[in-house]
């Protein structure tokens, strides 16, 4: 291993990060050499994530497909191998979510106790996670079990050798929350605006049918459901339900009543709160 010379000038923590970054400098180099006369490989993880919401996002952000295959070609150029079994993929996922995120979970649970690649490979910092303490835990994680974490976009790695190491880390995360509060707040002006043209900002509503209309979406009355909404006021202006149960429950004991339907993959039905008036 390579021996650092003696810099009396310098402080401990510049010392220890001159050290450290010339111990990285000489594995780099041992490793360069084992490749090359015994074919050892150096295996490397790809972490690939897109958010739910894209107005802010660059290209790259936008499809994890072009993600996991622009890291293939950076590893490839560093003269890595892509182990297939460590590509983690989020797709349409927050960056403010750590608990529920599938692939990230995998992620961090492979690296105990001892990680089965060597380096983690990303387009950038914010694919891991957009909350700075969440996101730098992980990192920190990553870093202590051993794995390098490379961002092919700066061809960078991400180093916590020394404290201008960790205050970058801190303003690349500030950075990263800005962000998503500027894309909420976008989103929120933009769902605002369609509310007051009275376009349909999400979702549908029982005695109503979602129409496209000249590139928005407007609300038109669906007649048959129309008419149960029209029927349960009049029962329940009429204190239909006032001893005998429900407006909704005295229509079920008269006729059938059509049920709300189900969002896609979900099974049909409505809650109680649909029917109480």
């Amino acid at each position: 291993m390579a021996r650092l010379p003696h810099y009396p000038n310098l402080r401990a923590d510049d010392r220890d990060g001159l050290a450290r970054n010339t111990q990285r400098l000489a594995m780099d180099l041992e490793i360069s050499l084992a490749v090359a006369e015994k074919g050892v490989l150096m295996l490397a993880a790809i972490y690939a994530r897109k958010s739910t919401d894209q107005a802010d996002r660059a290209d790259e952000a936008k499809s994890v497909t072009r993600q996991v295959e622009h890291a293939t070609v950076y590893a490839i150029r560093k003269g890595w191998t892509v182990d297939p079994a460590h590509v983690y993929v989020d797709n349409g996922i927050s960056g403010t979510e750590f608990l529920k995120r599938p692939a990230f979970l995998r992620l961090m649970n492979s690296v105990k106790p001892r990680p089965p690649f060597q380096v983690l490979i990303m387009s950038e910092e914010s694919r891991l996670g957009r909350e700075q303490i969440e996101t730098a835990y992980a990192l920190k994680q990553l870093v202590t079990a051993g794995v390098r974490v490379f961002y092919y976009l700066e061809d960078r790695e991400r180093t916590l050798d020394c404290p201008t190491d960790n205050v970058l880390m801190a303003v690349h995360g500030f950075s990263d929350e800005m962000a998503r509060e500027q894309a909420r707040q976008r989103t929120h002006d933009a769902l605002a605006r369609k509310a007051a043209a009275g376009h349909v900002t999400g979702g549908t509503v029982y005695g109503y049918v979602n129409v496209r209309v000249n590139g928005h979406v407007e609300r038109q009355i669906h007649d048959p459901e129309a008419a149960v909404v029209r029927r349960l006021f009049e029962l329940s202006a009429g204190r239909a339900g006032a001893r005998g149960g429900s407006p909704a429950g005295s229509m079920r004991r008269g006729s059938p009543v059509p049920c709300p339907a189900g969002r896609t993959g979900r099974a049909r039905g409505h809650r109680p709160a649909c029917t109480r008036c």
